[in-house]
Order: structure tokens, then sequence, then C-alpha cells
């Protein structure tokens, strides 16, 4: 069973643990940055339509 993992690369564990805090952190500013640009269009738009239920 050993030769299958002996050419095997050899991982370092505390550096991906480190690159997928930082994706999931690039993840959530690039999320909120998304949600911005999305509160920011709706806010622009309705305030160019106007509201037929009032």
């Amino acid at each position: 069973m050993g030769f299958l993992f002996e050419n095997m690369e050899k991982m370092d564990i505390q550096a991906e643990r480190r690159n997928t805090q930082r994706e999931k952190e690039r993840a959530d500013r690039a999320e909120k940055g998304a949600e911005d640009i999305n509160e920011e269009t709706y806010l622009k738009f309705s305030e160019k339509i106007p509201c037929r239920v009032c």
C-alpha cells in the first residue's frame, strides 16, 4: 500500500488552510461588493420610477 503513495507530492496542510481562508475572505468581499452594487442600482432606479401603489 505504501507504494501507491511513494511518489505522491508532499502537502503543506497549513498552507492549504491559509489559502482556503484567503479565498473565503476574497469571496466574502466580492459578495459584499456585489450586494453594494445591487443596492446602489436599486436606489438609483427606484428614484426614477414613480410608485404606483402610493
